[in-house]
């Protein structure tokens, strides 16, 4: 009696998701290292070994790049924030938001600063796929559906804040995480 081993095959779109994933990722490292600016198509191409008529293919531009980037960085935020929005305790909100922005700034750590610094990410429109921008998102997880002016301030100064994070390269991110975790609950402690 045959057996018949099933062969793993991957379909085109799955062939063509995964080429866009690691343009991402390639992408999205070497604009944390060498800024938006001072990151070319050419670059990106190389590293990946790739024609620039290849990286062209999935991609018109690098800002097509940097949004897509941006647009999966927040998606996934949005989703921890789903889950953050459905506890009631203003406190334990807070608190549990505290720790999601620091996780998420500790683990793309070089991303953060590159995301929260970058004139070049300054310039793209702040909103997703049509949603709030972040800094409104938390806002409203953190103190309701009406964020006072303070607040709005409080929060933006929280993202700010991972730009700093750069000058602590010497630190780990055991050491970095409790000092960062301070910091932000200090500015998100407005009325």
């Amino acid at each position: 009696m045959f057996t018949v081993a099933r062969v793993a095959r991957t379909t085109r779109s799955e062939q063509t998701a995964q080429a866009k994933q690691r343009i991402l990722d390639v992408a999205g490292t070497m604009f944390a290292e060498h800024g938006y600016d001072g990151t070319a198509m050419q670059d990106v191409a190389t590293k990946l070994g790739l024609t620039r008529a290849a990286l062209y293919y999935h991609y018109s531009s690098k800002a097509d790049i940097l949004r897509e980037i941006i647009d999966a960085e927040t998606s996934r935020f949005f989703a921890t924030l789903d889950t953050i929005s459905a506890i009631k305790s203003r406190t334990d909100r807070m608190d549990t938001t505290v720790a999601a922005l620091v996780a998420a700034g500790l683990n793309q750590r070089l991303r953060i600063v590159f995301l929260v610094s970058d004139p070049a990410v300054s310039a793209l429109p702040n909103t997703a796929d049509g949603r709030p921008n972040v800094v409104d998102r938390v806002a409203k997880v953190i103190y309701g559906e009406t964020p006072t002016p303070e607040q709005l301030f409080a929060v933006n100064a929280a993202f700010m804040s991972f730009a700093a994070v750069s000058a602590f390269p010497h630190l780990t991110d055991e050491q970095l995480s409790p000092i960062l975790t301070r910091a932000l609950h200090r500015l998100l402690r407005v009325r």
